[in-house]
């Protein structure tokens, strides 16, 4: 098991579990009112859809070899570790391995960059963009922090897909070399995986400490409204 997986596998699980926590205490709430959802923000079936959505591509392109799927691209590679999965941190050890790769897994791998390895983090957007709404909708939240919340998965997918077109360009062009995008190629990785672990982190510690908190971080900015009135 590499590095890469012992971030992310337990990522996917603790999802589960805070989609289940959170929708078990929306049907609580249901039972009690028949308060319905305000404006864009998301129903908890809406997000349980997504969630179900995301779990399903992420079964089927990891465990799964269907076409140009993260376990098809690792077939191909005669079970090689993809990038992604397996960050390198220079340029030399990039190049070692993608030396290494057949022809016919390389083509594989760079077929997956603007594939499968855009679809499965498009569901992914989708479920944490929904989560985050999810999850503050019934806070004294600011508006501020609220854009935050959200911006953190949107430049996550902006960083995944600065990671697809790092990994194609390199392959496309070897035996050429690109010693400057090599490198960054392994800090890329860990900057996404941690731009992952906020976007899922965030909302769980809200739903964790509940209301109080989001009334301290929703009260933060109100003493500057204040002041700027008077």
């Amino acid at each position: 098991m590499t590095s890469a997986h012992l971030l992310y596998i337990p990522i996917v699980f603790s999802l589960g579990l805070l989609v289940g926590t959170l929708l078990s205490s929306n049907a609580e709430r249901s039972t009690k009112s028949h308060q319905k959802p305000d404006g864009l923000f998301p129903k908890g079936s809406t997000l349980f859809g997504s969630f179900l959505i995301f779990m399903a591509a992420f079964v089927g392109t990891h465990f799964f070899e269907i076409p140009r799927s993260s376990k098809a691209v690792s077939t191909a590679l005669n079970d090689l570790e993809i990038f992604d999965k397996a960050p390198s941190f220079s340029s030399e050890e990039v190049y070692s391995r993608i030396a290494s790769f057949p022809l016919y897994g390389m083509a594989i791998y760079k077929e997956f960059t603007y594939t499968i390895d855009v679809f499965f983090p498009i569901t992914l957007l989708a479920f944490l963009i929904l989560l985050s709404l999810y999850v503050t909708k019934r806070g004294p939240i600011s508006r501020q922090f609220r854009i935050t919340l959200l911006l953190i998965p949107m430049i996550w997918f902006v960083m995944d897909m600065i990671e697809n077109y790092s990994i194609y360009h390199l392959l496309d062009t070897f035996p050429a070399k690109n010693e400057t995008l090599a490198g960054m190629l392994g800090y890329i990785t860990i900057t996404k995986f941690t731009l992952l672990l906020l976007a899922i982190l965030i909302p769980t510690i809200l739903r964790t400490f509940g209301k109080s908190l989001l009334r301290k971080i929703g009260a933060s900015s109100q003493p500057q409204n204040e002041t700027n009135r008077t």
